[in-house]
């Protein structure tokens, strides 16, 4: 046996982590590492009554102040609030909408593809393994978005920090984040 210098991966255990057995467990381990970060940001939203509190800043330096505390302090609501605005552009933007359902589709169909013990395709003469398959699906599906849908997202991204940057001047706080200490703030850490 002639040995080339580079391990081969012959799939099972990587990393420690259990590969997955059938599509339900493939579709739970990529979806909880989601579900964590979303939670993770829904636990640190504020309170929508206090986030809709507005007053004028008296001076520049109460609103630099008022920026960089409620950037911070409102990060949560700023996140949920750009998702809502990106779901809506989605659904109101028939190309995304058919880029999205085609995804969903696509997906469904290589997982069911991909669970297949039998299928062992190949690139020039290489073959994939489960892993392999599931990066080069994850690859082509975000090259899509990037481009069929990439200015959208950038779209809705700039807005959302406008208006994030907007409503961090004018919010008062309602006083709640007095606590926060300027040494605490990300911006003042470097």
């Amino acid at each position: 046996m002639e040995s080339t210098g580079s391990p081969q991966l012959n799939g099972g255990q990587l990393d420690g982590e259990k590969e997955a057995g059938n599509k339900l467990e493939e579709i739970k381990a990529m979806a909880i590492p989601m579900i964590r970060r979303l939670t993770g940001t829904v636990s640190i939203m504020k309170p929508w009554k206090e986030f809709f509190t507005f007053t004028r800043p008296r001076s520049s330096g109460e609103m630099s102040q008022r920026i960089s505390k409620n950037l911070f302090y409102y990060q949560g609501n700023y996140g949920v609030c750009a998702v809502v605005l990106l779901l809506l552009w989605v659904l109101t933007t028939p190309s995304a909408l058919f880029l999205c359902l085609l995804l969903v589709a696509s997906w469904v169909a290589f997982l069911n593809k991909n669970s297949d013990p039998n299928w062992n395709p190949q690139i020039g003469g290489v073959p994939l393994n489960r892993t392999q398959r599931m990066l080069a699906m994850t690859v082509v599906s975000g090259a899509l978005v990037l481009l069929f849908a990439g200015g959208l997202i950038v779209t809705v991204l700039c807005l959302s920090g406008i208006l994030a940057v907007a409503h961090a001047t004018f919010n008062s706080g309602a006083g709640k984040f007095e606590e926060l200490a300027e040494e605490d703030l990300p911006l003042n850490a470097v």
